[in-house]
């Protein structure tokens, strides 16, 4: 006669299981009505501190969501409030340049009896100035620090044409020279006769007068700040132009990204 032992094994463990679940079954009857009743409180307890704890922690996690939202509102406000006066600073030093130029052009101007090549080099490093050059009231340079520009004539075109026109005055904007193509600010004002002082205080000196205003330096002294992670400034065209990240400076970021959303 076969006999299939993994049968008989399988059916004493079926046996074993049901005897045990029985048993606990039995003790739960054997539990008298009033320990039952004295279990309800300890549950409700039990339940109560479970859902106190569920709603503390709900609460907490909004709280820390909230307090950095907080905390990245006035982070971006103070940083939009350096960036005003990073403008309002920029505007302050442009009509100071503005006013170098002017009182350079009028001292020059003054000493015209006196003016040859050499005055000229002489007046620019007293006045502390790139470059000077006087032009008689057809536009023509007479006398200049750059030693390739005597002789040259002003164009139709160039922005000194307004001066040889009647203009008293003319303050530019940063821009390449005309012969050489460096950088230069250039203002230029004209004396009574029609001739006319031209000054240039190069690019990279402002450059450097412009160093403390730096939007690469505002982020780095904001990334500095405590539980900050990276600060970036991104202008109009969705470029990175400051970032604690210097790696990402000058990056393009994608035009539908989430930005818009802010």
């Amino acid at each position: 006669m076969n006999i299939n032992v993994n049968l008989i094994l399988e059916k004493e463990y079926k046996d074993m299981k049901l005897t045990k679940m029985n048993y606990y079954f039995e003790k739960i009857k054997n539990i008298s009505l009033v320990e039952r009743i004295s279990l309800i409180p300890l549950i409700a307890v039990f339940l109560a501190i479970a859902l106190i704890s569920y709603i503390s922690a709900n609460n907490i996690k909004d709280s820390i969501i909230s307090e950095m939202q907080n905390n990245g509102v006035f982070l971006s406000q103070q940083f939009s409030s350096r960036i005003t006066d990073r403008k309002a600073a920029i505007d302050v030093l442009e009509e100071q340049l503005n006013e170098k130029i002017r009182i350079a052009a009028n001292i020059v101007i003054k000493d015209a009896e006196n003016l040859n090549n050499t005055r000229l080099l002489q007046l620019a490093k007293n006045l502390d100035v790139d470059e000077l050059y006087w032009l008689n009231s057809k536009g023509e340079v007479v006398y200049a620090t750059i030693p390739g520009y005597i002789g040259w004539q002003t164009t139709i075109n160039h922005p000194l044409i307004a001066i040889v026109q009647g203009q008293k005055e003319l303050m530019e904007k940063i821009r390449p020279d005309s012969k050489y193509g460096k950088l230069l600010k250039y203002g230029a004002v004209r004396a009574e006769d029609g001739s006319f002082v031209q000054v240039g205080i190069s690019a990279a000196r402002i450059s450097k007068m412009n160093e403390k205003f730096n939007y690469q330096k505002l982020v780095q002294s904001l990334a500095l700040e405590k539980n900050i992670v990276y600060v970036g400034f991104v202008d109009l065209n969705y470029r990175i132009v400051a970032h604690s990240n210097e790696e990402l400076q000058g990056k393009q970021l994608p035009r539908y990204s989430y930005l818009q959303k802010v």
